[in-house]
């Protein structure tokens, strides 16, 4: 959610099983941006792997893919 207006700026998520439509692998990160405000989405758990929109124009979706191991904990680095 926007600090400023409360409005919904996009989102991230982790798909662990392969999702038809857009097409996203399983073991993914997902991160999108829907408004056209000048910020971007990113999404950063540990283990390295990264989706960012920064640098691209809203509407768009990040997918950062590969397999991971079962069982294992992930945790989220942060939020920007």
């Amino acid at each position: 959610m926007s600090p400023r207006d409360g409005h919904e700026m996009g989102f991230a998520r982790w798909t662990a099983d392969p999702q038809p439509a857009p097409n996203i692998p399983g073991d993914s990160l997902v991160a999108k941006d829907i408004s056209p405000d000048g910020w971007a989405v990113e999404a950063e758990p540990s283990g390295g792997r990264v989706a960012s929109t920064r640098s691209h124009k809203a509407i768009y979706i990040a997918v950062a893919s590969g397999n991971l191991p079962e069982g294992h904990p992930y945790k989220r680095v942060g939020a920007s």
